[in-house]
């Protein structure tokens, strides 16, 4: 008998499920070095010069840099956050306080399926944004299915706009060659 199979009472054969094990490598950091300038972020990630100024002051976008004073530097991963509020935005989402956290948490998703898997196949096209009332956060949900959801909420595709981003990117990587 095969080692793998077992055979059930009504004689079919059954697979051994088997344990699963993550793959190898472990997924890369979150961060990488910055390689643009603030005119390059604006241009990748689709956001005004102006509205990423007002998002710093307003503290919506927490601005972390490789550099200091004017030669600033970003990474992919400030434009994708940034791409991510701009959807939010375009959404009619609250951006502040709960809409910070919640843009870092869409931003934190994305970094770990791109990390987990290094590719975009696995980001859900589907992420339900709900909050069940005032009290509580925003709550993020990609499995359930649309009847089951609450009678009110926002669908965002993070893997459009990650897939924008990563795009914008490449054009301007090429560009600057």
């Amino acid at each position: 008998m095969n080692a793998h199979m077992m055979h059930t009472a009504q004689g079919a054969a059954s697979v051994i499920p088997q344990k699963f094990r993550r793959p190898d490598p472990a997924p890369p950091g979150p961060m990488q070095p910055g390689k643009f300038r603030l005119a390059r972020l604006s241009e990748i990630s689709g956001v005004e010069l102006g509205t990423i100024s007002n998002w710093t002051s307003r503290r919506i976008w927490n601005r972390q840099t490789s550099g200091e004073g004017k030669h600033r530097r970003f990474g992919f991963w400030d434009c994708l956050h940034l791409a991510i509020i701009r959807e939010m935005a375009s959404l009619g989402m609250q951006l502040s306080g709960r809409g910070a956290i919640l843009s870092e948490s869409l931003l934190a998703c994305a970094k770990a399926h791109v990390g987990w898997d290094g590719d975009l196949n696995s980001l859900p096209d589907r992420i339900a944004l709900y909050a069940l009332d005032d009290e509580r956060e925003w709550m993020m949900d990609w499995q359930t299915p649309r009847p089951q959801l609450p009678r009110s909420y926002v669908v965002l595709n993070l893997r459009a706009v990650v897939e924008d981003v990563n795009q914008r990117y490449h054009v301007v990587a090429q560009n600057n060659i």
